[in-house]
C-alpha cells in the first residue's frame, strides 16, 4: 500500500511499480522536492488551526485555493450550496476540473452525486473534493463505478513518493491543451490493464493450484471421490486468496511483530515450499 493514498480508481500495485521504474515520463521527479518542502511547511502551519468549526469557506480560502494554486491552477468560485462551495479549475485559459469544498473533515461520499453533476455540467472529466485533511478525485465519465483516489494531505506531504504521485497526476501542466491524455488518464488506463492481467493470471493460477492440490489429496486421502477432493481443494485455495486480499488491504494486524513474523502468508510460504514435515492444520 502507498502511504496516504486510498481508493480503487488506481491500482496500488501498478503505481508502486511505476514509482520504482526508471522511466520518468508519467511520474517526473523534477521540481517535486522543493514543492513538497514548501507545501509541507504551509500545511503544518494550518494543522493547529484546522478543526470542526471550519465551514466550506474556511476550507476553500485556507486549503483548497492555496493548494490548487500551488499545483498551477486558477480557481474560480462558482457559488455555494449551503454545505459546499463549488469552483472550477483552469489550467491556463482552459477549464480542467471542478472542485467541491465541504466543511472540515466532512465525508466525501456525501457529495459524490453533486460532484458528478457539477463535472457533467461543466464538461469536466475530473471532479476534486476537498474537506481540509484530504483531497479526493472522482472520475466523472465513469461515475457508475464510483471509483476514486484520495490523498491524505498530511501523510502525502510527509512521504516523497506519494507527493510525487500527487504532483504528477494533478499538476495543471498535465491538463493543458496540447498535452494529450493527462497523466491521470494514462495511469487509470495502466491500472485497468494491470487489473485485467492480474485477473487472468489469478484464474490460471487457481486452476493450476487446484490440479496440484487434488493430486496431492488423492495420494493421502482415503476418499478418492473427485467432487469431495475438488471441494476441499477449493476451500484451501480460497482461504489463501482471502488471506492475501486481507494482507494487501491492511485488514489484518501486519503492524504487530508476532503476526507479521509468524502468521502472514509470506512468512508461512517458505515453510510450505521447504518440504520438511510440519505439524498443524496447514
Amino acid at each position: 500500500m502507498i502511504a496516504g493514498l486510498s481508493g480503487a480508481l488506481l491500482s496500488h500495485d501498478a503505481l508502486s511499480r511505476l514509482l520504482q521504474s526508471a522511466d520518468p515520463t508519467d511520474l517526473p521527479r523534477e521540481g517535486t522536492t522543493e514543492a513538497r518542502r514548501t507545501l509541507r511547511t504551509w500545511f503544518l502551519s494550518l494543522r493547529d488551526r484546522m478543526g470542526p468549526s471550519w465551514g466550506p469557506r474556511h476550507v476553500y480560502d485556507l486549503v483548497a485555493e492555496p493548494l490548487t494554486r500551488a499545483l498551477g491552477f486558477t480557481s474560480i468560485p462558482l457559488g455555494a450550496t449551503g454545505t459546499t462551495l463549488d469552483a472550477i479549475l483552469h489550467a491556463g485559459a482552459h477549464p480542467a476540473a471542478v472542485v467541491i469544498v465541504t466543511g472540515w473533515n466532512e465525508p466525501a461520499d456525501v457529495v459524490w452525486r453533486h460532484a458528478v453533476h457539477l463535472g457533467l455540467a461543466h464538461e469536466a472529466r475530473w471532479s476534486l473534493c476537498m474537506n481540509g485533511p484530504a483531497l479526493r478525485v472522482f472520475d466523472v465519465h465513469r461515475a457508475y463505478t464510483r471509483r476514486h483516489i484520495e490523498f491524505d494531505l498530511g501523510v502525502t506531504l510527509d512521504h516523497e513518493e506519494t507527493f510525487r504521485l500527487l504532483w504528477a497526476l494533478l499538476h495543471a501542466s498535465a491538463f493543458r491543451p496540447g498535452s494529450g491524455c493527462t497523466s491521470l488518464d494514462r495511469i487509470v488506463a495502466l491500472s485497468d490493464k494491470h487489473r485485467v492481467d492480474v485477473r487472468l493470471s489469478l484464474r490460471e493460477g487457481v486452476l493450476e493450484a487446484l490440479l496440484k492440490l487434488i493430486a496431492a489429496f488423492r495420494l493421502v486421502s482415503k476418499s478418492r471421490s473427485s467432487p469431495r477432493l475438488l471441494d476441499e481443494s477449493l476451500i484451501v485455495v480460497y482461504r489463501i486468496l482471502f488471506l492475501l486480499f486481507a494482507e494487501a488491504r491492511g485488514l489484518v494486524p501486519l503492524w504487530h511483530p508476532i503476526y507479521r513474523d509468524a502468521y502472514t502468508v509470506d512468512r508461512l510460504r517458505p515453510d510450505a515450499e521447504g518440504g520438511s514435515p510440519r505439524t498443524g492444520v496447514w
